[in-house]
């Protein structure tokens, strides 16, 4: 009787979604900001540079996210062939902005790996320009309820950022389609004229500074939990990691 008693777990458990998630695949890079900057994946990503303030995370746990206050406050990674992709990418990460940078087109790098103009570049940022209709590099001061997150090779995605809030963002391009997922929900969905995630710059956190001085983008807000994946993560996993305390 007891081989009978298993049988419903058993197939409960062949068929539960988790076990065809792998959260670890592809995985080029894990930042939970535990307590240090150091990287979780096997790859050993770690900072050779970090003045951000340790805080607490979307659970209040202290010392377990990065504060960035928007003047001068970056983590460095250097370069390394486990940072550099080839046609897929996703960037994750919980953000809550606590100000806008108000310098010229308004950029707030939440992490970036090249300038922008290098074919090579990938970014996951937030700004006004959906709202300014691509005019925000104009002169005018940042619209701050308006500003809204995305990515390279993918448009900014509503719903506008609630200041003082975490907020789950997702950027993937899996080299037909990127996409920006934003708390869970895919928010758009673009053709990707991307090539190729490749360049020799670091990875900076939470500025651009090293890549354009004269558009640092410096971040005002909290960041937790970063993952680069070398792959186009979906839907399930998304939603997965939107779980994961």
């Amino acid at each position: 009787m007891k081989s009978l008693y298993l049988l419903p777990l058993l197939f409960v458990a062949a068929c539960s979604p988790s076990r065809h998630i792998r959260l670890t695949k592809g995985l080029a890079a894990y930042y939970p900001f535990n307590g240090n900057a150091y990287d979780s994946s096997k790859n050993k990503n770690n900072p050779v540079f970090n003045n951000a303030t340790l805080t607490a995370d979307r659970f209040g746990n202290v010392n377990s996210a990065y504060h960035f206050n928007g003047i001068d406050n970056y983590i460095d990674i250097p370069n390394s062939q486990s940072l550099n992709m080839g046609k897929q990418i996703s960037l994750c990460a919980w953000v809550r902005p606590t100000g806008f940078y108000a310098g010229t087109c308004h950029g707030n790098s939440i992490l970036q790996k090249a300038d922008y103009r290098d074919p090579g570049c990938y970014v996951m940022d937030y700004d006004d320009g959906l709202f300014r209709n691509a005019h925000h590099c104009d002169g005018m001061p940042p619209d701050t309820t308006h500003e809204t997150f995305g990515g390279k090779d993918a448009p900014e995605a509503t719903p506008y950022i609630i200041p003082g809030q975490w907020h789950f963002f997702v950027y993937t391009n899996d080299g037909v389609k990127a996409k920006v997922y934003v708390n869970g929900r895919l928010r758009v969905s673009y053709p990707s004229t991307h090539t190729i995630y490749t360049n020799k710059a670091d990875l900076l956190i939470g500025s651009n500074v090293k890549n354009n001085d004269a558009y640092p983008f410096w971040v005002n807000a909290d960041i937790d939990e970063i993952r680069i994946y070398n792959r186009a993560i979906n839907q399930k996993e998304v939603d997965s990691l939107m779980k994961t305390p």
